[in-house]
């Protein structure tokens, strides 16, 4: 039996993969490879990219690192490894070693961001063309942790890792906290077709965050894009939560949609 459990009641924005939208990205903190296939087992149609966090991807041994990235793969999920080491083989002048490790290990994505380098003008959007033209998809991350990019440059960042040939452009999370929330998702969502973006939860290491700050955020974010809104930086244990609330069987249920008794 290979069909979702309880087919026979139907349900709003459950969209089989691949989809073009309603994406969720996981963030890998080093699972082992039993949970991992495990948690594939179960979560896996929830899912569509991880990216296997920060420098963790140095760490693993090489054969299970392949095996981390095929497990995903058989799962039609595409795993990426985080910008930040990226960031750290370019300050170091290993960019071309980098890409090489990515090709090694099997890769089929990597991401490129500037949350700690402040690369020369234009420098990124090369970046991003090197890496599709080795075949790469690339992940594009805008803004800082902070949130403190001006609107304008933010839109205008993201417009021009989309030309330089990023597949989709992630905001990163202080960018959509706060005041300006509301903002931000107006304006990208004018500026960039709904499913080239995907907006970053707030890590729970980054002060301020408290245990149901991620919850709320996906609510938000649900409810001023849709179902259809691209989530990432989520965590394992929150994917099927996420996938509860975009089906609006969770937190946002809205019962009142139903006839009663019907």
């Amino acid at each position: 039996m290979k069909e979702l459990a309880f087919s026979s009641i139907p349900v709003n924005g459950l969209v089989s993969k691949p989809r073009a939208s309603g994406r969720t990205m996981m963030i890998d903190l080093g699972l082992p490879l039993g949970w991992q296939r495990d948690f594939l087992d179960i979560a896996g149609d929830c899912l569509d990219y991880v990216k296997i966090a920060v420098g963790i991807s140095r760490l693993i041994k090489g054969d299970i690192l392949k095996r981390k990235i095929q497990a995903y793969r058989e799962h039609q999920v595409m795993a990426f490894p985080g910008g930040l080491f990226l960031e750290y083989a370019y300050s170091h002048g290993w960019i071309d070693r980098y890409f090489r490790e990515c090709e090694a290990v099997g890769f089929p994505a990597l991401e490129v961001s500037d949350n700690y380098i402040q690369f020369a003008p234009g420098r990124r959007d090369r970046l991003i063309r090197q890496a599709a033209e080795r075949g790469f998809q690339v992940v594009a991350e805008i803004g800082r942790k902070d949130g403190s990019t001006a609107l304008d440059d933010l839109v205008a960042d993201c417009e021009d890792a989309a030309k330089a040939g990023a597949a989709v452009v992630l905001i990163e999370a202080g960018e959509i906290m706060g005041d300006r929330q509301a903002a931000v998702l107006t304006r990208l969502r004018s500026a960039l077709p709904l499913d080239k973006v995907f907006f970053e939860l707030p890590g729970y290491w980054l002060p301020g965050v408290a245990p149901d700050t991620n919850f709320r955020t996906m609510m938000t974010l649900l409810d001023a894009l849709g179902a259809e809104a691209n989530i990432a930086s989520v965590l394992p244990d929150d994917v099927m939560t996420l996938g509860s609330l975009r089906i609006e069987i969770a937190g946002n249920i809205r019962l009142g949609d139903f006839a009663e008794g019907a």
